[in-house]
């Protein structure tokens, strides 16, 4: 077993909280002390009063009330949480330096030791351990409570040795037996890393202000005992939010256990929405407005419904722009405010932002008029077309319609404090409201402060989701949770993809590590590897936000850079190091700082800062387009997702050596579809290959025109890509669509009927097709089956008809042909590598009932059926064989009497890997109790591990074997029981 090394600045670096200076003094103090102590007492004989001393030092760290033990011959020093012992300590003499861990030198005893302690807690019921220390008051190591997990308590035959020697079956009973004859030999036959937090304390008699805000951060109690609270990147900032809310005329209403959002129940004449649909009504742009329904049942609904997705638009466009004028400040420190265009002073008219909009973001800097080229020099043209005119601003109004002149009351609670004011001009409150917080791209190391909070593209994410979801009320992922799923499906989907493409048996991502960086040394190997990683297909088939797909992105590029093979175009190592935390991609250069790009004093490109940011944004797009999909059926969250995946494009945009101007977005906006995810005209196995046969276009013209469309530059040939993309959709649709059964069946019917009943058949005999010498007996026969195959005929052209202009299949996605990236050669549907995401819980007598009698064609539908059953066996449809599939859903699907087909469908199809319960309660306002699962699409079924989620930590708790769920009633999935418990309580049932 090896040790990796962590500074303490490293560990926490995450950690944002400001620390007060006399708590440093105090620290300070205690380490004084705690190393006068250590150097008085010469003997061994003093590791009591080591003990104590040690004990003494901590408590200048921030520990409140808690509770510290220990007691002779057992730990020697703990401290306490719930009751249970938390942080475990062995500490040593400082005299005894052989008998203490080294750098190189894991394998001692009180290595051996913290082993057995931890197994100790662990098999008695003690789930409350949070970290591991090893120290002799000068020398201290610090584990995590989750790698000893991971390593010892869930390595099967250590755990099983442990037991064994408890029970005296194995090894003797003595403790020395399992430190010499079961501990030592583990770690020595061990090849696994263990990460451990090492300072000396000497080095901290003279430290700097930053090396001890980074020692009483890590030495806290609540970051021992884990208490701290996370910044979460997916948090809700509820003060912008809701005054944001506020200024575009909406507010929070709380209906049952649901927060919805509505319009004002007394509306501001300011407020961005009333301001439009005085314009819409007064223009009466809704009396010939097609397809008006998809808005809402009532005028008022479709008036809200039309100013809110266009309100939403506007405030996209202006969020981006403030992250891009804070990416400009930071990259131009020293000539900062020639790059803020976006403030009250330069833009006080609606007009302006049109300008700007249409004149400036969408127009190419060549191609810009000579006044636009000078009153905006220094913003770049991106090629997003997040700034072309939407269909829906033809018909109803662009952001220059709005008036000028109206004022808006200052929110109760509003951020802008320093206002003498009661009331602004609505524009003027925007900006100054955006002007409050903090748009750049980095936060400072320490500086969290409630004034110029840091509004990031996550909290973006999340607040437009949540107006998003208005009409039902949502629940959102928290960071931990999205960057879990990620990790764990994505890690085991390369790991497939490495060992299905070159023929290996890699069990793990240690072993993976190991293999790329041996075989990575030649240019050619490293695109190889880069190139089997970007095959990857993702898809989050309820993308809202995108959050899931972001997390997905950051994990993707930190495999990479812990394979090492995070590299350029032409196959050179990146000089930096990507991390997961908080969610969150941290790039770290060779010496470990982090990275920040940025030009020169004369505004001239570092050649070597460049090349980490280009590569990391040419890294950043190859994946979007080739692995990240989504779905979503409301238009707004598509919007909202494609501005995330723009905005993580944004972070790492760079100045082109050539052009000196920054590097153009790809039209990612491709990948994410707006569609229902659950309906489709066409089955996924329809046969392809004669709808190809029948167009004049062929797969690779479809598969061509997509990836043209990613990279064009050009907003003409984009907009004639986009044409030629929805002809030969249009074009498979037809032909998919003549070898619908049912319209096979009716041609085959109106052929007959015609020969039967036209008169224009010569040679058949005479009676059947209606001759003259006929009786009356046999042609009140033909009439009969006349009127019957009229009947028929009417009938399936009804129920074709029905399919084609029904307004259930308004919103149907086409998973057959949409997504070429997932088809074969041959046009075949493969399917995605991951399914991934938080589908929508609905019960399914909330749902128009023109969609019901689809869904409860589903497998798994039964009585009370919900959205979420229909989600997990459409994620098995869309998955390609072996493919991975993660949601969160709630956990009534484990026994509840009418979730039985779901659990049946589940025990057909899938292996069960991972089933975590989330017992805490991380969902903001949700009622419903719910639980990620790891489901693979394979018929070999393998041990199953269940998981909790306790304060914001994800304990295993025990594997089981889902094939005893098979004899349950009802199928219930029994998790929480573990597979001896469960033989036991078939021995009592029996």
């Amino acid at each position: 077993m090896k040790l990796k090394l962590i500074n303490p600045k490293d560990a926490v670096k995450s950690d944002k909280q400001t620390i007060e200076k006399e708590n440093i003094n105090s620290l300070q103090k205690g380490i004084k002390t705690l190393l006068e102590k250590l150097d008085k007492d010469t003997t061994a004989k003093e590791e009591h009063s080591e003990r104590v001393g040690i004990m003494s030092f901590l408590k200048t760290a921030d520990y409140d009330d808690a509770d510290f033990a220990f007691e002779e011959g057992k730990i020697d020093l703990a401290i306490k949480a719930n009751n249970k012992f938390g942080v475990l300590f062995e500490t040593k003499s400082s005299l005894e330096t052989k008998d203490m861990i080294s750098h190189d030198n894991l394998n001692v005893k009180p290595m051996q030791q913290v082993i057995y302690y931890y197994l100790q807690q662990r098999t008695s019921g003690n789930n409350e351990i949070k970290h591991i220390i090893v120290t002799n008051g000068y020398d201290w190591y610090i584990f995590d409570a989750l790698d000893f997990d991971r390593l010892f308590y869930r390595d099967n035959k250590l755990l099983k040795d442990f037991k064994e020697h408890q029970s005296g079956a194995k090894a003797g009973k003595l403790t020395e037996n399992f430190y010499n004859e079961i501990a030592k030999p583990f770690i020595e036959n061990s090849d696994a890393e263990l990460k451990a937090v090492y300072f000396n304390l000497k080095e901290y008699t003279n430290g700097k202000q930053t090396e001890l805000k980074a020692l009483y951060k890590l030495l806290s109690g609540k970051n021992l005992l884990k208490k701290k609270k996370q910044i979460d990147s997916n948090k809700l900032n509820t003060k912008f939010f809701k005054e944001l809310l506020y200024i575009m005329g909406l507010e929070e209403q709380k209906e049952g256990s649901k927060k919805l959002i509505r319009a004002k129940t007394k509306p501001d004449e300011g407020s961005l929405l009333e301001n439009l649909k005085v314009k819409i009504e007064a223009h009466r742009v809704l009396n010939d407005f097609k397809n008006i329904e998809k808005y809402g049942n009532t005028y008022k609904e479709q008036l809200f419904g039309i100013s809110l997705e266009l309100v939403l638009t506007w405030i996209n466009r202006l969020l981006f722009l403030k992250l891009l004028e804070g990416q400009l400040a930071d990259y131009h420190k020293d000539n900062s405010d020639k790059y803020k265009f976006l403030n009250y002073k330069k833009v006080n008219e609606f007009d302006i932002l049109d300008t700007l909009f249409f004149e400036v973001l969408n127009v190419p800097v060549e191609d810009r008029k000579d006044k636009i080229k000078e009153r905006y020099p220094n913003i770049p043209y991106l090629n997003s077309s997040l700034f072309e005119p939407l269909a829906l601003e033809k018909k109803v109004a662009f952001i220059s319609a709005m008036k000028d002149n109206l004022f808006l009351p200052l929110y109760s609670q509003t951020v802008l404090t320093n206002e003498t004011v009661k009331e602004l001009p609505t524009l003027d409150y925007l900006l100054k409201f955006f002007e409050a917080y903090n748009f750049a791209s980095h936060a400072e190391d320490d500086i969290y402060t409630e004034k110029g909070e840091l509004i990031n593209a996550s909290v973006l994410g999340l607040v437009f989701e949540k107006i998003n979801g208005y009409k039902e009320g949502s629940f959102y992922t928290p960071g931990f949770i999205t960057e879990y799923m990620a990790r764990e499906t994505i890690r085991k989907a390369v790991i497939q993809k490495f060992n299905d493409t070159y023929k290996l048996n890699i069990a793990d991502f240690d072993e993976l590590r190991n293999y790329t960086i041996g075989n990575a040394y030649k240019k050619d190997k490293i695109i190889e590897f880069n190139k089997l990683i970007n095959s990857l297909k993702i898809v989050d088939p309820a993308v809202g936000s995108g959050h899931f797909l972001v997390s997905s992105l950051n994990e993707i590029l930190s495999i990479k850079s812990e394979l090492g093979i995070l590299a350029d175009e032409e196959g050179n190592r990146l000089a930096c190091k990507i991390e997961i935390e908080n969610d969150t991609a941290v790039i770290n250069d060779t010496q470990n700082k982090l990275f920040r790009y940025s030009l020169d004093e004369e505004n001239k490109i570092i050649e070597d800062k460049n090349k980490i940011q280009s590569g990391i944004f040419h890294e950043k797009k190859t994946i979007i387009e080739n692995c990240l999909f989504g779905v979503d059926i409301n238009p707004n969250s598509v919007k909202i997702c494609r501005l995330r995946l723009w905005i993580e494009l944004l972070k790492n945009s760079y100045y082109n050596s050539e052009s000196l101007q920054l590097e153009t977005l790809p039209n990612i906006d491709i990948n994410i579809k707006e569609g229902n995810s659950l309906i489709s005209r066409f089955p996924l196995d329809a046969d392809l290959s004669k709808a190809l046969k029948g167009s004049k276009w062929n797969l690779f013209s479809y598969q061509n025109a997509v990836q043209t469309y990613k990279n064009t530059k050009d907003r003409n040939v984009k907009q004639e890509l986009v044409k030629l993309i929805d002809e030969i959709k249009s074009n498979f649709t037809a032909e998919l669509r003549s070898q619908n059964p049912k319209l096979v069946k009716l041609n085959k019917l109106k052929n007959k009927f015609y020969d039967l009943f036209s008169g224009n058949m010569l040679f058949e005999p005479s009676e059947e097709y209606g001759g003259k010498n006929i009786n009356k007996e046999t042609e009140k026969k033909r009439e009969v089956q006349k009127r019957k195959m009229e009947s028929e005929i009417n009938k399936l052209s009804e129920e074709i008809n029905e399919i084609k202009i029904s307004k259930i299949y308004r919103n149907a996605l086409e998973w057959r042909f949409e997504f070429p990236e997932v088809l074969d050669d041959k046009g075949n549907f493969v399917g995605f590598d991951v399914v991934i995401g938080n589908p929508p819980y609905v019960r399914i007598r909330d749902i128009d009932n023109s969609q019901k009698d689809i869904y409860m064609n589903y497998h798994v539908a039964e009585n009370q059926l919900d959205l979420f059953h229909l989600f997990i066996e459409r994620s098995f449809q869309i998955q390609k064989a072996n493919g991975l599939n993660s949601l969160i859903v709630p956990n009534t699907f484990l026994a509840n009497e009418n979730n039985k087909k779901l659990r049946l469908f589940i025990l057909q199809k899938f292996n069960v890997l991972n089933i975590i319960d989330i017992k805490s309660k991380v969902f903001d306002d949700a009622n419903v109790d719910v639980l990620m699962y790891l489901f693979q699409k394979t018929k070999d079924i393998g041990e199953s591990n269940y998981f909790e989620i306790s304060d914001n930590q994800i304990c295993f708790k025990h594997k089981f074997d889902i094939s005893n769920f098979w004899d349950n009633l009802n199928y219930n999935f029994s998790v929480t029981l573990d597979n001896a418990s469960i033989k036991i309580l078939k021995k009592i049932i029996d």
